[in-house]
């Protein structure tokens, strides 16, 4: 299982998105609202009930790393994101 997080903000609202690849589900993506401490769901899809075209566009959507998508497209176990070397 592999699952990663990151905060932005969407029409001024700040959200969560979560997102991986787990044994059950298969590949996951959910959007939280960020209200007051508490988190409202946006959004949650996973393969057992979209392919993995829609979870594709779903994380496209919500500002996934390139690298990770990449690795969705080619039905592969979701890694740690590479770093970039500065030279």
């Amino acid at each position: 299982m592999s699952r990663f997080e990151f905060s932005t903000t969407r029409d001024s609202k700040k959200v969560r998105v979560a997102y991986g690849l787990d044994r059950i589900c298969g590949y996951f993506i959910d959007v939280t609202e960020l209200q007051a401490g508490e988190g409202v769901f946006i959004l949650s899809r996973d393969s057992t009930t979209n392919n993995r075209g829609q979870i594709l566009e779903f994380m496209q959507e919500w500002g996934v790393p390139q690298q990770h998508l990449e690795q969705l497209a080619l039905d592969l176990p979701l890694t740690p994101l590479r770093k970039v070397r500065s030279q």
